[in-house]
């Protein structure tokens, strides 16, 4: 496999991730995989939170998927894998971003290791 194509496998895979986890709404806990919870309000940015009735643990639509904890927005993630596919450099992809030239190795780090984990699956 050449170079090119890995690359273009590589980020689909990453797209992929990015518009399958980031999913609007939840039909089990992703905790204990009970169907039994509730609507519980929204967080700062939002996003709706559940609040399991079987476990009693707060989660939303981010939870155990590869958005957890980021405070980064799916179009940035998406802009950035494109840019990623596109072989930016991370001083490119901060600047259009707006952010950080070490948010953006991070969110590159972040990637790979998704990558690694979703190949593995595969």
């Amino acid at each position: 496999m050449n170079e090119l194509s890995y690359a273009n496998k590589k980020a689909q895979v990453l797209a992929d991730l990015v518009f399958e986890k980031d999913r609007e709404e939840v039909d089990v806990c992703p905790i204990c995989g009970s169907t039994n919870f509730i609507k519980y309000g929204k967080d700062r940015n939002g996003n709706q939170r559940y609040q399991c009735r079987s476990c009693h643990k707060f989660f939303n639509t981010r939870t155990n998927t590869f958005f957890y904890w980021s405070h980064i927005t799916s179009k940035q993630w998406q802009d950035f894998i494109y840019m990623e596919k596109n072989k930016c450099s991370l001083d490119e992809e901060a600047k259009k971003l707006h952010l950080s030239r070490t948010t953006c190795f991070y969110m590159r780090h972040k990637l790979s290791e998704a990558y690694k984990k979703e190949a593995l699956v595969r």
